[in-house]
């Protein structure tokens, strides 16, 4: 009998704690924590109850917007649903929508909270960071079908912040842009979206988020000037030992390349003088005289008279 009446003692008092829970609720609602990691990836949205217990009587709705002047309504089949995802597939008739989650329990509603894109598509816009010294750069591409549709018409949405602190609006832009000034060592995220006709279109991306390295410019400048005056000194080194302490070999080595045969200069006075032969005296022809020996054309001969 004891163990019996010790059960019923512990059913009883889980009820009468059941019922102040609820009494308690019902008295001094609690507000409900708004679900978290919203995401839409390929038109499958899903998210994270914000309480971070799944209790068995929260519900969530699914709600969706065409345009930032119009109303929020009801995505068929995300109504008050008790699980943490939702095909919204059906929204694609619509062209770009924005998307939000409730949560909701004993007739109370949290904040909403919007969705973000998991993968760039036409409605959810791509992009990537690039960390430098001091700046971040955020690159866009232009490739898209929004751009397609609307030309630059359609622009990107930028907000950017120091991670963990809220986001704020940074620039409106066509194309990749980069940010300056920022400070070294710490994460810096950035969200984007669509902007076409100054009217935000589609859901926002996912937040990225990039450290920007502590190298200062200044100081890469001095250690590469170090560096490149240590490969100087390594290189100059050599050849200046080699020509200061090997000079003369250096100079034996060259001139043997240019040796000639050893000429003999002769002086002055060795200069060999070259007379011309000794003159013959000849006689001086004045007159030529023939003279008879025979007959025919070769009997006569010429006979001449000398001055000498």
């Amino acid at each position: 009998m004891c163990p019996r009446s010790g059960v019923r003692k512990a059913g009883g008092l889980l009820l009468v704690l059941v019922v102040v829970q609820s009494l308690i609720y019902a008295v001094c609602p609690q507000p409900l924590s708004p679900p978290t990691h919203v995401v839409v990836d390929w038109y499958l949205l899903t998210w994270h109850s914000g309480s971070g217990l799944k209790h068995s009587n929260e519900n969530f709705t699914v709600e969706y917007q065409r345009g930032p002047y119009t109303p929020w309504e009801h995505v068929p089949y995300c109504v008050r649903i008790p699980g943490t995802s939702c095909n919204v597939s059906s929204m694609a008739a619509y062209g770009c929508v924005n998307l939000r989650v409730r949560a909701e329990r004993w007739g109370l509603s949290s904040k909403p909270t919007e969705a973000c894109s998991q993968h760039g598509e036409s409605c959810f816009p791509e992009f990537s960071l690039s960390a430098h010294s001091g700046s971040l750069t955020i690159h866009l591409d232009r490739n898209n079908c929004m751009a397609d549709e609307y030309a630059d018409h359609a622009k990107y949405q930028v907000f950017f912040g120091r991670k963990g602190t809220k986001l704020k609006f940074f620039r409106d832009t066509l194309s990749s842009l980069t940010i300056p000034n920022l400070e070294a060592g710490h994460h810096y995220c950035v969200q984007v979206r669509y902007l076409v006709m100054h009217e935000e279109k589609g859901v926002p991306s996912g937040l990225k988020c990039e450290l920007v390295p502590t190298g200062d410019s200044s100081w890469s400048a001095m250690i590469g000037g170090l560096v490149a005056l240590f490969i100087l000194l390594v290189m100059v080194s050599p050849i200046t030992y080699i020509i200061v302490f090997q000079r003369e070999k250096i100079k034996k080595w060259i001139q043997s390349f240019f040796e000639t045969p050893e000429i003999t200069w002769l002086s002055e006075h060795d200069v060999l003088m070259v007379s011309s032969p000794a003159e013959e005296h000849c006689d001086v022809i004045t007159s030529l005289v023939p003279q008879e020996r025979g007959t025919g054309p070769d009997s006569a001969h010429w006979s001449y008279d000398s001055a000498h």
